[in-house]
């Protein structure tokens, strides 16, 4: 069940981004961000999880003028390929009102997240050149209501 976010989610948010092992770590976004910036972003964004017995999966954004920007996101490797992002992502999707946008970032080299993203109706609407550790460009998506 998709719920909001709260403070002493944090820990639980944490956990899913340790066990996450990708072959790349510059691709979750979160190699850069040491605890204390996690928290910070926790405590300052708005977020919602899925959760069952446990919190599956989340996602933290925080309000922009014409809509909502995503800041992080992650299920833990038990939960994936479930549909748990695609819930909370539809859960997101369906509380915009008209005219209004969610936008986030991903890897250019995220194929699997890109696809998934289009699949949901986001559209690449830019690219930064280089913006990633790796070299890696950024490419910004956004859906739009």
């Amino acid at each position: 069940m998709v719920r909001a976010l709260t403070p002493k989610d944090s820990s639980a948010l944490l956990k899913i981004l340790r066990s996450l092992k990708l072959e790349n770590e510059v691709i979750t976004g979160f190699a850069s961000w040491n605890e204390s910036k996690f928290e910070s972003e926790v405590k300052s964004s708005l977020g919602l999880v899925w959760e069952t017995f446990e919190i599956e999966g989340f996602i933290l954004y925080r309000t922009i003028p014409d809509g909502y920007e995503i800041t992080l996101l992650g299920t833990h490797p038990n939960s994936q390929k479930k549909g748990v992002m695609r819930q909370i992502l539809t859960f997101l999707i369906e509380s915009l009102q008209k005219d209004q946008l969610i936008w986030l970032e991903v890897h250019e080299k995220n194929a699997a997240a890109r696809l998934f993203y289009e699949k949901l109706g986001f559209k690449i609407t830019g690219r930064r050149p280089r913006y990633y550790a790796d070299g890696g460009d950024c490419l910004n998506l956004e859906y739009k209501s």
